[in-house]
């Protein structure tokens, strides 16, 4: 006959699963704000072409890398990051300001001067849907 475990595994077993329950809630709550924050059109890889395009006709042609700067606190997976460069692609992004002139901004606020103070960047045009084209400090055309 099985003998039950005894309180303290029982404890930790109660622990571990009101943990994993905390976990999955956390990230479908995540999963719903991001549908309710994005319009239809933007969702997957064709939305975001469309929501980048009029970035990408205003960069200079042959632009081979850019940075790529957000105010994101969690992107998991980096599914942000890794769609903005397939929109950009075959330029290469780089994560912050990146070594190129000019970086991109998916950004879920307006960048203020502080923030652009600390990612070494200045604002050129800040466009629809949270994209931002910013340049960086101090750049100099080889």
């Amino acid at each position: 006959m099985l003998q039950p475990f005894p309180a303290r595994v029982q404890a930790g077993i109660y622990l571990l699963t009101g943990v994993a329950i905390l976990s999955v809630a956390s990230y479908l709550l995540d999963a719903i704000a991001f549908s309710n924050r994005a319009e239809p059109a933007t969702y997957g890889a064709g939305g975001y072409m469309s929501r980048f395009a009029a970035l990408r006709n205003d960069l200079p042609p042959g632009t081979k890398t850019l940075g790529y700067i957000t105010d994101m606190e969690k992107d998991p997976g980096d599914v942000e990051f890794h769609l903005t460069q397939y929109a950009f692609a075959p330029a290469i992004l780089d994560k912050g300001a990146g070594k190129g002139r000019y970086a991109i901004g998916n950004m879920v606020k307006d960048p203020t001067a502080e923030f652009m103070d600390k990612m070494g960047v200045t604002a050129v045009k800040v466009y629809p849907n949270g994209v931002v084209l910013f340049e960086r400090k101090g750049y100099i055309q080889p």
